[in-house]
């Protein structure tokens, strides 16, 4: 009997500390809208009820520094699930723009338009910027401008590392919530890093026991591989969705576990690459996932929701479907 109520017990303690989350949203990050049958299924086998789905970027011009939109979403198929638009801010627009009211309402408008075109019904909208502390006043005054505009819309943003480790300097963004980038965590321009989309080391340094929040979080997590093609010792292209198994034929020469040289002028993907290029395999291994996962868990940090970046990744065949419902599970 005293086995049985231990048993009980501690199934009990278990049910009440472990949060129950909803299901996994993705992000699509391409210009053009269509689904190809491995992402349909994962969008199934997920039950997922949310897709953020990038509508443009805001960069700023060369010549007269004025925000323009640029990659609008092309929707060759409407999305089944809820959308969420996602916008990309350039840092440096908010350098140069003053006008934060003009830029909200351009960009609302914008948004409105896609929306409206595809029968997409807004409840929320996210922004996603770099910002630092010479741009924080900029980029919340647009934060505010855009909720002004959208009232019955929910405003968001993403949040990075440096971001979560140093809101002191960078301020925390007024929406009612944020979204903590687990992704792109080391410098991309250096040959010699070992992994730029993420790592436990480099994760390790920004959140500790003691990191928290001040803002309702969502968490984004990456399942997605590319290689990095460096050209006279710079990072010249990036070509999504490639791996080693991509790379093993006569045009290339593998120098170490995940780089290769490039031996013959030819086109990778639909890039050109040349001889003599080097190339750096990266990836968001499940492994590498689960002690990120760990490290959040020792945190003073909570979430709502998964987000997956990104639902154009080709290769899915390293994930499954057992392993995104167990680390939608354990989560804090």
């Amino acid at each position: 009997m005293r086995v049985i109520f231990y048993l009980i017990f501690s199934c009990f303690i278990f049910s009440c500390t472990t949060k129950e989350h909803p299901p996994i949203a993705l992000y699509y990050w391409k210009q053009t809208y269509s689904l190809q049958q491995n992402q349909k299924k994962l969008l199934s086998d997920l039950k997922s009820k949310k897709i953020y789905v990038k509508y443009f970027d805001v960069v700023l011009e060369n010549k007269d520094k004025h925000a323009k939109p640029i990659a609008l979403i092309d929707f060759k198929t409407k999305p089944n699930q809820e959308v969420i638009p996602c916008v990309y801010i350039q840092n440096n627009v908010f350098k140069f723009t003053e006008n934060q009211k003009g830029l909200a309402l351009k960009v609302s408008k914008l948004v409105n338009q896609i929306s409206k075109r595809q029968s997409i019904r807004l409840k929320e909208i996210q922004l996603d910027c770099d910002w630092t502390n010479t741009t924080k006043s900029h980029y919340f005054q647009f934060l505010k401008e855009l909720k002004t505009l959208q009232p019955t819309t929910i405003i968001s943003s993403t949040i990075r590392l440096h971001q979560l480790k140093y809101p002191e300097q960078t301020g925390i963004p007024p929406v009612e919530k944020g979204v903590l980038m687990c992704y792109n965590m080391d410098d991309i321009d250096h040959f010699e890093t070992p992994n730029s989309i993420i790592s436990t080391d480099v994760f390790a340094q920004y959140v500790t026991k003691n990191t928290k929040y001040d803002l309702t979080l969502d968490l984004a997590l990456p399942i997605y591989q590319w290689g990095l093609v460096f050209r006279l010792g710079q990072l010249s292209l990036i070509v999504n969705d490639i791996c080693n198994k991509d790379l093993s034929n006569p045009n290339f020469k593998k120098v170490t576990k995940n780089s290769y040289q490039v031996l013959n002028n030819h086109y990778l993907n639909g890039n050109y690459v040349c001889k003599g290029d080097l190339i750096r395999l990266e990836t968001s291994s499940p492994s590498v996932i689960k002690s990120v996962i760990k490290i959040l868990n020792s945190s003073n940090i909570t979430f709502n929701q998964l987000i997956l970046y990104h639902l154009s990744q080709d290769h899915l065949n390293q994930y499954n479907e057992a392993f995104f419902k167990q680390i939608n599970r354990t989560i804090p």
